[in-house]
C-alpha cells in the first residue's frame, strides 16, 4: 500500500550518500516523496531536490564556485540572472579567467574580493549602491578607483561613455609594441585611439612617438569626460577618472 511504499523509500534514502556530478557527496536526511528529498552537502548546505536528479548527479549546492573556479550564487534573495549577474560574472571572469586576459593582459593581477565570491553580496551592494544609476545605460565593467581589487570599496559604477572611454586594449595577442600602438605599412607606427564614437590616428617614426601621441589623446579625452560628467558621478569617481594615467602596458594610476 501507499504507506508501505513510502516507509520503503524513505528507508532506502535516508541515511544514503551520492556522487554528485560537481559538488562532491551529499547525504540524504530526510524525505518527503520522490520530488522532495532534503540532502546536506558537505559543507552543511541543505536543499530539497528530486529523487532522479539525485541519481543522475545533478544536484548542485549554491555554494559552490561555478564561474571561473571563484565565484558561487550563495544563499540569498539575488536570482543569478539579469543585469547583476552579467556585471557579476564579467568581473570574475575579467580577473580569473585565463582565456580573457591573454586577451586583455591589462586585467592581469586584478582580483576580486572574497566577500564578492559570493553573488549576493555584489548584487546587494548593486541594489543598495548609490552609484548604480539606471539612467546611465551602464557598461559591464566598474571602474576600479584603486589596489586594482574589486571590492565595495574600491568600486564605482561609472556612465557607458565614460566606460567605453578608459577600455584599453592590446593591438595584437602577439604585440610587443606599446598599448594603442600598431604598425603601419611595416614602416611606420600608428597611435590609435576611439574618441566619442570615431577611430582617430596618426602615424610616426618611433612606437615611442605614436604612444605619447596616444596617450595624450586618450587622458585628455577622459579627464574631458570627468568634467563634462562632474555633478552626476561620485567624487571619487571623478578624481579617479582626473588622475588616469596610462603606461605602456595599460592604466597605471
Amino acid at each position: 500500500n501507499k504507506s508501505s511504499r513510502f516507509l520503503k523509500a524513505r528507508d532506502k534514502y535516508v541515511g544514503s550518500r551520492f556522487e554528485t556530478n560537481r559538488c562532491g557527496l551529499v547525504e540524504v536526511i530526510d524525505y518527503l516523496d520522490s520530488k522532495n528529498l532534503l540532502v546536506r552537502f558537505e559543507d552543511g548546505y541543505t536543499k530539497y531536490v528530486r529523487a532522479g536528479d539525485l541519481l543522475n548527479g545533478e544536484v548542485r549546492n549554491i555554494n559552490s564556485p561555478i564561474v571561473c573556479g571563484v565565484g558561487y550564487e550563495g544563499v540569498g534573495e539575488y536570482s543569478l540572472s539579469g543585469d547583476f549577474a552579467r556585471k557579476w560574472k564579467s568581473m570574475i571572469s575579467r580577473c580569473y579567467s585565463e582565456n580573457y586576459l591573454k586577451n586583455k593582459p591589462t586585467y592581469r593581477g586584478c582580483t576580486v574580493e572574497k566577500t564578492w565570491h559570493n553573488f549576493q553580496n555584489f548584487a546587494k551592494w548593486c541594489d543598495e549602491s548609490s552609484h548604480y544609476r539606471k539612467d546611465f545605460e551602464l557598461d559591464k565593467d566598474l571602474l576600479i578607483v584603486d589596489n586594482r581589487c574589486y571590492s565595495a570599496e574600491n568600486c564605482l559604477f561609472l556612465p557607458r561613455e565614460i566606460n567605453v572611454a578608459i577600455a584599453i586594449t592590446k593591438s595584437s595577442k602577439s604585440s610587443t609594441l606599446p598599448v594603442g600602438v600598431s604598425l603601419s605599412n611595416g614602416k611606420l607606427f600608428k597611435g590609435q585611439c576611439c574618441i566619442g564614437g570615431k577611430q582617430i590616428y596618426s602615424k610616426f617614426k618611433t612606437p615611442h612617438e605614436a604612444f605619447n601621441w596616444y596617450k595624450k589623446v586618450k587622458e585628455d579625452n577622459i579627464k574631458n569626460l570627468a568634467d563634462s560628467w562632474k555633478d552626476r558621478i561620485d567624487a571619487k569617481a571623478y578624481n579617479a577618472l582626473i588622475n588616469f594615467e596610462i603606461g605602456v602596458h595599460g592604466r597605471v594610476g
